[in-house]
């Protein structure tokens, strides 16, 4: 049985305010911790949008990130809402996933550690809670530093859960203009 894990990612590149949000419920599948792993491994996952992207070295440094989520015996779910003012409705997001020793991936050796990226095309909607869910594979300590680009038309929201595509015909959202 899988594990869940809330988390309520509230950084201070996502702003609250009253009905003109836009809210993307992101879950991420983390993987096992290894059998043969004595010590506690962490999956530290960031979130950023790409209107604030300054650069590589400061893509993903913000304080509200939660603490990452040390990996357990089995195949687990975290769960995260991530909300966005208008100003931010044509960025695409930026998840960046690391496996760290330390919860903030502060430990020794955790600054040499790849990510796992993934870039979600412009999943946000006025007033409308959209979904995606993103599965990491299997524990490996070789990752590849390439991001993962995630077409809009896979983020779920104004249809049936389940469509293959959440675009129509002409490529538009289903939640789009």
């Amino acid at each position: 049985m899988k594990r869940v894990w809330w988390l309520a990612l509230v950084a201070t590149l996502f702003v609250f305010g009253c009905t003109d949000n836009a809210v993307l419920e992101l879950t991420v599948e983390v993987p096992a911790a290894p059998a043969d792993r004595t010590e506690p491994l962490f999956a530290f996952l960031e979130v950023n949008d790409s209107a604030t992207v300054v650069d590589a070295e400061t893509e993903f440094r913000f304080p509200d990130t939660p603490d990452g989520v040390q990996l357990g015996a089995e195949v687990g779910d975290v769960a995260y809402s991530v909300v966005a003012s208008p100003a931010q409705y044509e960025s695409d997001v930026l998840v960046s996933v690391r496996y760290c020793v330390d919860r903030r991936c502060n430990g020794f050796g955790d600054e040499f550690t790849d990510r796992i990226r993934f870039r979600i095309e412009r999943p946000f909607f006025d007033g409308v809670r959209t979904r995606i869910r993103l599965e990491l594979g299997e524990f490996t300590d070789e990752v590849s530093d390439e991001e993962t680009p995630i077409d809009q038309c896979s983020v779920e929201g104004c249809g049936d859960p389940g469509l293959a595509s959440y675009c129509d015909a002409t490529g538009t959202h289903l939640c789009g203009p």
